[in-house]
């Protein structure tokens, strides 16, 4: 686990300027429902936030830091609550609310320069704004995953999710090896056969982030249908 910094934080250092095309592989309301995904099974981890027998997140606490306040806000005046599916849909069809929670997710690293925003030209003439990752702390999250998932020692539950959530939005392998990405995977298989109560855990994280993807992919064909009917 990396001090210091959120898991969609993480997430996001990893994810901006994705290989050395520099560019996003992710389209932006898909890199903004990852990071809210990526923040709710944080907060899963830390206790604000905890699954009833449903899978269903409920609102533990309010008590937390103001980047996260917006999204903790919208899940606590809920009506019921909703399993990370029905969390993904609901930011899916509702765009303001999305970017406003992402927009405050990530000001923190904005405020601290670790991702800052660049102009960039279509075509050399359409200009387009883009998020930049500062280049030395993005390698310090990649080379903390390949230290816990690739060398002997413990492996934290953050660094697991974080490897997690990058194979789902399919952005592990800009980062390592084929033989590398298989290695990490197979040992986060060996992980989550353990029977610890903490290993536990990431059962239902796991099917958090299909679920994340499932509802993501969905909505995408949809899109796609509407726009070429």
């Amino acid at each position: 686990m990396l001090e210091g910094l959120k898991l969609e934080e993480q997430f996001m250092l990893v994810i901006t300027n994705a290989s050395q095309s520099n560019k996003l592989h992710l389209q932006p309301s898909h890199l903004e429902v990852y990071t809210i995904g990526a923040s709710m099974i944080d907060m899963l981890l830390e206790g604000l936030l905890k699954l009833n027998d449903k899978e269903e997140f409920e609102v533990n606490s309010l008590a937390t830091e103001t980047a996260r306040q917006p999204l903790l806000d919208i899940m606590a005046r809920a009506k019921r609550p909703k399993k990370m599916k029905d969390w993904v849909t609901y930011f899916i069809n509702h765009s303001g609310q999305r970017k406003a929670v992402f927009g405050a997710l990530i000001a923190p690293l904005q405020q601290s320069g670790l991702i800052s925003q660049e102009e960039h030209k279509i075509l050399w003439f359409f200009p387009v704004n883009r998020l930049s990752a500062d280049t030395r702390e993005k390698d310090r999250v990649i080379q903390g995953l390949r230290a816990e998932l690739l060398e002997d020692g413990p492996v934290s539950l953050q660094t697991s999710v974080l490897a997690m959530l990058l194979e789902a939005s399919k952005q592990l392998k800009h980062y390592f090896s084929d033989y590398e990405r298989n290695e990490m995977l197979a040992r986060l298989k060996r992980l989550q056969t353990e029977q610890s109560a903490e290993w536990k855990t990431i059962v239902q994280i796991k099917k958090a982030i299909e679920d994340i993807e499932a509802a993501g992919a969905i909505a995408a064909t949809i899109a796609s249908t509407t726009a070429t009917s």
